[in-house]
Parts: C-alpha cells; sequence; structure tokens
C-alpha cells in the first residue's frame, strides 16, 4: 500500500522535497543583494554559458549512439539530435523529471519494432554511465588535491557510488538473464537489451572520454559563472565538489534537481566565504541556461520528430 502511494504521488513528493531545500536556502537571501548579483551577469558570458551547455549535450549525443550501436541500433544523428533534445525538453519543461525525460528520449527515437526495450536500456546505460563517470571524477579529484573543507568520507561515498553502479553494469543485465527462462517470451528482448550495457574495453574508454569531456565543460560553466558573479573558488575544488553536487541533482528525488542543487552548493561554498545570494545566483543561472537551451533545442528539432516517421537508419 504505501509503494502504491508514492508510486501515485511521486510528483508531489519530488515537488515538495524541492520546495523544501527552495526554502531552507532562499528564507537566508537579501533579495535586493540576489539582484544586484545577478545583474554581474554580462550578455556575452551568458550566451557563452548557453553555447557550452549545447556543446555538452551535443557531446552526450555522441555518447548515447554509441550506446545505441552496442544494442544493434543504427540511428544517424537526424535521429539522435532531435530524440536527445526531446528528451531535454519533456525534463526540464514537461515536469516530468530525469526519468520522464530519458523515457522520452527512448520513445522518440521510434526505434522500431522489436527494438524499444533495448533502446531503453540504452537510455540507462547512457545514465548509470555518467553518474559512474562523475563519482569515480569527484574520488579522484579529492583523492588528488585533497582540499582541507571536504571530509574524507566524501571519497569513501564516491568510491562506493562508482563501484556499485560497475557491479550494477556488470552483473545486473546477466541477473536479469539468469532469472528469466530462455522460453520466456520477454527473454529475447532482455537479451538484446543487455547488449545495451558493453564490456568492451575500447568502447568503455571511449564513452569514459566523453563522458568526462561533458562534465569537465559542466564545471568549467560554474567556474566561469562564479568568476563573473566576482567571486574566488580554485578550478581544483571545483572538480572535487560539483560533480557531488550533480550526482544529487541527478537524483529522482526532487524536481530537476531544484532545491538539492542549491542546498549541496550552499554547503560547499559557504564555507569559502562564498555568500548566500552569490550561491542562489549559480544555481538559478544554472536552470535558466539549462532551460532555455532544452526549449530552444526542443522546439528547432521537434519537427524532425513529426516529419520523420520511421527515423534516420543511417550513420550520418
Amino acid at each position: 500500500m504505501l509503494k502504491d502511494y508514492f508510486k501515485n504521488h511521486s510528483s508531489t513528493i519530488r515537488i515538495c522535497i524541492s520546495a523544501i531545500f527552495l526554502f531552507l536556502v532562499y528564507r537566508k537571501v537579501d533579495f535586493q543583494t540576489l539582484k544586484s548579483t545577478l545583474s554581474t551577469i554580462s550578455l556575452g558570458t551568458f550566451l557563452l554559458l548557453c553555447f557550452l551547455y549545447f556543446l555538452g549535450q551535443s557531446i552526450s549525443c555522441v555518447k548515447w549512439k554509441l550506446f545505441l550501436e552496442s544494442a544493434d541500433i543504427n540511428k544517424g544523428y537526424r535521429s539522435i539530435f532531435p530524440a536527445y533534445f526531446f528528451g531535454m525538453f519533456i525534463n526540464s519543461l514537461g515536469g516530468l523529471g530525469t526519468i520522464g525525460g530519458d523515457l522520452a528520449r527512448s520513445i522518440a527515437l521510434k526505434p522500431g519494432k522489436g527494438n524499444q526495450t533495448a533502446c531503453l536500456a540504452t537510455v540507462a546505460a547512457d545514465r548509470i554511465h555518467g553518474l559512474a563517470t562523475l563519482l569515480l571524477t569527484g574520488s579522484i579529484s579529492i583523492a588528488v588535491f585533497r582540499p582541507e573543507i571536504i571530509d574524507n568520507k566524501y571519497v569513501l561515498l564516491c568510491s562506493i557510488g562508482s563501484v556499485g553502479l560497475f557491479i550494477l553494469w556488470i552483473l545486473g543485465p546477466k541477473c536479469a538473464l539468469f532469472l528469466l527462462p530462455k522460453n520466456n517470451k520477454i527473454y529475447s528482448s532482455v537479451l538484446s537489451a543487455s547488449k545495451a550495457f558493453p564490456k568492451d574495453l575500447k568502447k568503455l574508454f571511449l564513452t569514459g572520454m566523453l563522458s568526462l569531456t561533458l562534465h569537465s565543460i559542466q564545471i568549467s560553466m560554474i567556474y566561469l559563472i562564479i568568476k563573473e558573479l566576482r567571486a574566488s573558488v580554485d578550478l581544483s575544488y571545483l572538480f572535487c565538489t560539483v560533480p557531488i553536487v550533480n550526482v544529487a541533482s541527478a537524483l529522482p528525488i526532487s524536481t530537476n534537481g531544484l532545491g538539492v542543487r542549491e542546498a549541496m552548493f550552499e554547503t560547499f561554498l559557504s564555507p569559502l566565504g562564498i555568500s548566500i545570494e552569490q550561491i542562489v545566483a549559480i544555481g538559478a543561472l544554472w536552470v535558466i541556461v539549462v532551460t532555455i537551451v532544452s526549449a530552444v533545442g526542443g522546439i528547432l528539432l521537434a519537427p524532425n520528430l513529426i516529419f520523420n516517421k520511421n527515423g534516420n537508419n543511417e550513420n550520418q
């Protein structure tokens, strides 16, 4: 009964969690100071942030294509880009969160009959791979740079999380196939879906480099915002903390990470003397950039989803 309650009210619960965190953060804000802080962001910097975010998401499309190819789903970029940005659009503006956006891009790709499960598996693989890369980046950065402010427990948590996701990557598909009898009607679908989690070291290295590039761009965006707000934080410190912030924001416990992101930034940046208004400005700018890029990308590329009924099966 409790499970059904959470299932039926998950959106409401996420909104409430976001509202609680936002209240806890924003109750400390001087809104006149916040307005003045936000006014320091130039139009040129804002446009650069939008471009960098678009570039990062384009790299993510390339990475997703590699997972699709592993699952024998041969789609070209003319199909992948619209589907991916449609998922971003649903994630940011549709109110369905990360899971809803991931499901939307899987459906929008139109993988063809018999490939729906495998396509959804590639989205899950993409998400798990990204989270694992974030956690690994955070744990290695903390171990290398050793910032005094960050407790060693974060290294342990990041390491445990990345190892757990690695085990899930290796054993998850095998367990699913083991539990299903081979004559089961969904066995073939699960077998096809398991290919979305490649074990080939070359492909894992390539996807890992793409993921690291994507996350490095996003960390650099936060660094650029902080510099523009006339605050000072070492880039190495952001490599230690932003991955943790992004992982927490990606968890399906809030609405698009709202509130959670701001609370995490406050935890890591306030000890450095960054004001609460500057911290809130960082979160607000991030949300604005993501929303604009998602909206523009979704609107510009959505017609391809409508008029390209069968998708593009050529590697373009």
